[in-house]
């Protein structure tokens, strides 16, 4: 395949083409920081042209100054960054931006990297196994060789926190100022009128996630033990993926513990507007989407004080240490029994998740890529 010419862009001139990973467009996680970053670039800069390579038919991020390559494998293995190198070689961009540390190979333009968390560095007893069939140990290897290599090839990074800025400048050991903190934005979806609003709170504690070990889903169960036996009325409503149920099969109180699975969307929101209180127990996170998530919706929030959770949170919800699973079920207790106090965390809750947008995410974002393209 023939390589599309690079355009040569002057300093100066605003009008740049952007090329960006969007092989996880659709995902969780990830993917919500594809679409919030990108629908809202494509509005602050208009005059831009922005190119999802690999990103999966039928995605959601469309605008006129958007547009896709072939759809591509969404894997970290050797084969699915050649394929992304190929695919980013030959778009013709000013510049790349890498949504995460798979970073594609062989560019002869500008690469900005933004990095999530360092959480297979900081807890390698989490790392997945990228390389699927190979022993775990050659996985880490890899995974942590990806990890180190992003920063030193990037002509910049972004951290979504300020706690993974110093990770990153820690343990990636990158130059300071070679990383910007631009914290996620939350859609305004979450906080909009639903057609099912609640007028009363109910009293669940409710969870979202996939059930790894950092989720700290585990921590959770073990303190609805202590709140099941003291509130009769306390159930624990768990979401986010199918296989939750093998994880309280065994539980004290099976009962009364919910497990839905998948949700949609307008399911989500209703769920955290219903709870009596939303939990994060995670052992760390970079950012915490659901946290912001669930505070946009109103939702009365206690979270752990760890990686960029408190960022997130502020003063606006309770933070209890990580696994201090006492301490845990003391705070659910003490909210679920509180009316007003879980009214007045959802009132700050709200007001303080009014004050991330994706569209400030994007112009800081934009910044550091017109920076990036005509250094």
């Amino acid at each position: 395949m023939a390589l599309a010419p690079r355009r040569r862009t002057a300093p100066g001139n605003r009008s740049l083409k952007v090329g960006l990973d969007a092989r996880k467009a659709d995902d969780f996680g990830i993917g919500t920081y594809i679409r919030g970053v990108v629908l809202a670039a494509s509005r602050v800069r208009p005059a831009w042209e922005f190119v999802l390579v690999g990103a999966p038919h039928g995605h959601s991020i469309e605008a006129p100054n958007i547009s896709s390559t072939a759809p591509l494998g969404g894997g970290y293995g050797p084969a699915d960054i050649a394929s992304l190198s190929s695919a980013a070689r030959c778009i013709g961009a000013d510049v790349f931006h890498a949504p995460h540390y798979v970073t594609p190979i062989g560019l002869d333009i500008p690469l900005v990297v933004t990095i999530h968390d360092c959480i297979h560095l900081r807890f390698p007893e989490y790392l997945p196994r990228p390389l699927g069939v190979l022993p775990g140990g050659l996985s880490r290897r890899y995974a942590r060789w990806l990890m180190r290599r992003a920063p030193r090839i990037a002509e910049h990074v972004i951290a979504v926190s300020e706690a993974t800025r110093s990770d990153v400048i820690d343990l990636l050991e990158t130059d300071p100022g070679h990383v910007t903190t631009v914290h996620n934005g939350v859609d305004a979806f979450w906080s909009a009128t639903s057609e099912t609003e609640v007028s009363k709170r109910s009293t669940s504690i409710f969870w979202v996630g996939n059930p790894k070990l950092h989720k700290g889903l585990d921590v959770l169960l073990d303190a609805f033990n202590a709140v099941a036996a003291e509130v009769p009325s306390a159930k624990l409503v768990l979401a986010g993926a199918e296989v939750l149920d093998e994880h309280v099969a065994s539980h004290p109180f099976r009962e009364r513990i919910d497990c839905l699975g998948f949700v949609s969307p307008e399911q989500l929101r209703d769920l955290y507007r219903s709870a009596g209180v939303v939990c994060v127990p995670s052992r760390h996170e970079g950012f915490g989407l659901p946290a912001l998530e669930a505070m946009a919706a109103g939702a009365p929030l206690i979270a752990t004080a760890v990686g960029g959770v408190p960022e997130v949170v502020g003063d606006a919800g309770v933070l209890v240490p990580a696994e201090s699973t006492s301490k845990l079920a003391t705070e659910l207790q003490r909210v679920l029994a509180d009316a007003p106090e879980a009214e007045r965390l959802g009132a700050n809750a709200r007001a303080r998740a009014a004050t991330f947008s994706w569209t400030r995410c994007a112009e800081a974002t934009c910044r550091i890529l017109e920076q990036a393209a005509t250094r």
